[in-house]
């Protein structure tokens, strides 16, 4: 049932999530697109020991570099130190700018002796050319620091044929989720503050409970229809059905269901300009503009025939549905609206029980 309602929501304010969606992989995408495109070579390297060294030295450095950590640590560190960059620097002639886009690290692959140097640059080919001097100048400073250890060159770096950052399928992808998240958020939130009131019959002209007018807006009608008829000299019949129920008094649900059955079959009953508003409790009004009351009262015949129809089927053992009608008209001069109804209300007295 909870989910649900959630989907029912979601349906109600999908264009605040649709909105999220865009503006949000909108501004990633123009994020993304602004970045400057940063590409990465590498170059890799294996750490051996000295083919000088002789046999009891070389089983000895054999056996350092395969289970101890310290020496590969070392060699990674050398690979990214300031001295061997400057040193390749130098050795291409390097200007300012081009080094401000280098980037070097080092590191030894896991379980193995093999050294990996990467540089990132603005440049492809700036990135793989650094990437194997530094590696050059690496080779150099290692055969000089040690006469039992050596790097050989494994894997030369290549000109890489795309950018590494950004990740354009990455940042669109989180940012279409992070639109959804926040299209999700603003749903709940707007529903959170979304304020609550209850709709106040003054306002509102439609009666709830039977879907007729309200009392209200039957008064600012009738108001109008008077006008009209004394400046138009046209007749305006108003006519009353009362629903009465006979035996037990039904529960609130069985009557509000009655009345909005006698709603729906007095509307199929009345032209579609006459106005039917609910008076009160069990009382409907019907306006008739330009309708003598003779015809007026014809019509209510016709509404009583309707509902007397259907009153057996709603009728049961203990409670019986009948319905009595009452018709005056307006006649001009200065009587108001309250007036008038009142008359009303007491024609319908006369015919019905209380």
């Amino acid at each position: 049932m909870i989910i649900k309602e959630y989907l029912r929501l979601f349906v109600k304010r999908w264009w605040l999530l649709a909105l999220s969606v865009v503006i949000v992989f909108a501004g990633t995408y123009y994020w993304t697109s602004q970045q400057t495109p940063i590409y990465e070579s590498h170059a890799s390297f294996v750490i051996r020991p000295s083919s000088d060294a002789v046999s009891g030295d070389f089983l000895k450095a054999l056996d350092t570099v395969s289970n101890r950590s310290e020496i590969n640590s070392t060699f990674a560190e050398v690979a990214a130190s300031k001295l061997i960059k400057n040193q390749a620097v130098d050795e291409m002639g390097l200007t300012a700018r081009e080094q401000q886009d280098l980037s070097v690290s080092a590191s030894v692959i896991a379980g193995t002796n093999i050294l990996e140097v990467r540089v990132e640059s603005r440049d492809p080919i700036l990135s793989r050319d650094f990437a194997n001097t530094i590696g050059e100048e690496t080779v150099k400073y290692i055969k000089e620091l040690y006469d039992v250890y050596q790097l050989g060159i494994l894997d030369t770096a290549n000109t890489p044929s795309k950018p590494t950052s950004p990740d354009f399928t990455l940042n669109l992808s989180l940012g279409g989720l992070l639109g959804l998240a926040l299209g999700v958020a603003l749903i709940f939130i707007t529903e959170a503050f979304k304020p609550s009131y209850q709709e106040v019959d003054t306002f509102n002209i439609i009666d709830r409970e039977t879907g007729a007018y309200n009392k209200s807006y039957l008064t600012h009608r009738l108001y109008q229809e008077m006008a009209r008829s004394k400046r138009t000299h046209s007749p305006l019949s108003i006519g009353l059905v009362k629903v009465h129920f006979d035996g037990d008094e039904p529960t609130e649900r069985e009557k509000q269901e009655t009345l909005r059955m006698v709603r729906i079959l007095t509307e199929k009953s009345i032209r579609e300009v006459d106005i039917l508003a609910r008076f009160n409790g069990v009382v409907f009004a019907i306006l008739f503009p330009d309708m003598k009351p003779d015809r007026a009262q014809a019509a209510l015949e016709g509404v009583q025939q309707a509902i007397e129809s259907v009153a057996h089927d709603m009728d049961n053992e203990h409670t019986r549905i009948n319905s009595y009608l009452s018709v005056i008209s307006y006649t001009g001069g200065q009587t108001s609206q309250e007036k008038l109804l009142e008359q009303a209300i007491e024609s319908l007295n006369l015919v019905s029980p209380n």
